[in-house]
């Protein structure tokens, strides 16, 4: 019926959509509240980098942002902060006003720092001016940048450049790196890497200004530089195949490393953690007793043991180490010989070929 056609093709123009845009997601997401404070030359570094980028406002933030490489966010006071979850993606944070909400400080927040000269930061034991000039123009105001005050910066957050003091002080990070996997100080465990980066007048930048940028660009977005930075994964149970312990693991390893198209991709491969001496059950190794005469199939020791002593026929229950030799063929005391003893068949009698004859 037409009702049924136009459902369909409504619904084929979505799926249409949908596909659309996850092929042709931008690179970065840049949150913005005040589409004046958006800062171009951040955009012209991303664009210079072979990024692409999509301006998202803070009151149309989508529900995951999987789809991008990373997230920018500028210092703006946002007004819903507590949906920008810097923990969920990997991210670059150039703000001042949430570090206490977003893990990066305790509760005395983020500091600044302003001078009568162009500011300089220290990294490692090379001192790098960052702004071209002290004040904006036609002003005495100070170009201030922003940094993670020691004793208030979340400690797993290391530290690449430091505020430079003349006096040799150095009072924290102004920029600041965190992998994936630490814990935040409001709790929360990054699932990606992100970076603080507190120089935040882009106007002024000086050309190691940008190359700073573009180093925590690269920091959270490029995914690996090597296989040893795509750790492998165990999946599911151990298991048996036989004799042997099995274990599935996601083994990963990194496409295009140190570029920004750089990914750890996987393949599932079955990994052989051990060989039992005896059986295998539910991954593990076992010491069986399988005709039920107290005896077991393994050598005290032996993975699996549970203390019994080993039978030399575990298929056959008058057969082990405790058994009564009876002339019937068979060693049944698993000394080696076979009916060994005169006396098996009683007076008048012997045995021969397992009978008493």
């Amino acid at each position: 019926t037409f009702k049924k056609m136009k459902k369909s093709l409504l619904l084929f123009i979505l799926v249409f959509l949908l596909i659309i845009e996850l092929v042709f997601a931008s690179d970065v997401a840049y949150i913005y509240r005040n589409s004046e404070a958006v800062d171009e030359n951040i955009i012209n570094v991303f664009e210079e980098l072979g990024l692409s980028v999509e301006l998202i406002n803070e009151n149309n933030l989508p529900s995951d942002f999987s789809s991008y490489k990373f997230v920018f966010i500028g210092d703006e006071r946002f007004r819903n902060d507590d949906r920008i979850k810097i923990w969920e993606f990997p991210a670059i944070v150039s703000n001042y006003f949430f570090g206490p909400e977003w893990g990066l400080t305790d509760a005395d927040g983020i500091s600044k720092l302003a001078a009568n000269s162009p500011l300089k930061v220290r990294k490692d034991n090379e001192i790098i001016q960052v702004y071209t000039q002290a004040t904006y123009d036609s002003s005495t105001v100070g170009i201030p940048y922003y940094y993670l005050a020691d004793e208030n910066r979340d400690q797993d957050l290391v530290k690449v450049t430091s505020p430079y003091l003349n006096n040799g002080g150095r009072l924290g990070a102004v920029t600041s790196y965190g992998n994936a996997g630490i814990t935040l100080s409001n709790g929360q465990i990054t699932k990606s890497n992100i970076c603080f980066f507190g120089i935040i007048e882009s106007n002024y930048w000086t050309p190691e200004a940008r190359k700073l940028f573009k180093e925590c660009v690269g920091f959270v977005g490029v995914s690996c530089n090597n296989d040893n930075e795509c750790p492998d994964e165990e999946k599911g149970e151990l298991y048996c195949v036989g004799k042997k312990v099995f274990q599935d693991i996601e083994e990963f390893e990194c496409e295009n490393p140190g570029t920004f198209q750089s990914q750890c991709v996987d393949d599932t491969n079955n990994k052989l953690i051990k060989e039992c001496v005896s059986s295998c059950s539910n991954g593990k190794c076992v010491c069986l007793d399988k005709d039920k005469d107290g005896f077991d199939e393994c050598n005290k020791g032996d993975d699996g043991d549970d203390g019994k002593q080993i039978d030399c026929n575990d298929n056959d229950p008058s057969i082990n180490p405790g058994a009564l030799e009876i002339c019937d063929g068979k060693d049944n005391d698993c000394d080696g010989k076979i009916d060994e003893e005169d006396n098996l068949c009683g007076e008048g009698s012997i045995c021969s070929l397992g009978k008493c004859v």
